[in-house]
């Protein structure tokens, strides 16, 4: 099955000063990450304190996206974006809405999801959530 990789997996890779390539995680061929992650993980690239932090942050996500593939948030993605919002809410078990639509794009894919926040994501109804071993 292909996976999906979640921002808190990526960030915990950068903060371990590792290339994305180095990773085990690189090893599959199936390894994807959502266009919604792109987003989330530039926004640390913009929000770095020094210049050192800023060119290390662009060189991990040069290495990044030369390694997996990129997850348009499409037609499908909202189909069940919608869906999952309207099950999770009339439940009261909602996530946040970056998760949600990372969760959809997963789903939509038929992907895996590889994150850190297992505790929020094991709630979203049909998604398959994976824990990293580090």
């Amino acid at each position: 099955m292909a996976t999906l990789i979640d921002t808190s997996v990526l960030i915990e890779i950068e903060r371990r000063r590792m290339r994305f390539s180095e990773t085990h995680f690189s090893q599959d061929d199936l390894a994807n990450i959502s266009a919604i992650t792109v987003s989330e993980i530039l926004i640390g690239l913009h929000s770095a304190q020094t210049d050192e932090q800023r060119s290390h942050r662009q060189s991990f996500y040069d290495d990044l996206f030369e390694s997996v593939q990129i997850l348009s948030f499409d037609r499908i993605a909202a189909e069940v974006h919608s869906r999952i919002w309207f099950l999770m809410r009339s439940t009261g078990n909602t996530i946040g809405v970056n998760d949600t639509l990372i969760a959809a794009t997963a789903i939509a894919n038929q992907c895996a999801l590889l994150t850190n926040n297992v505790r929020e994501f094991a709630r979203v109804p049909g998604l398959e959530v994976i824990q990293p071993t580090w």
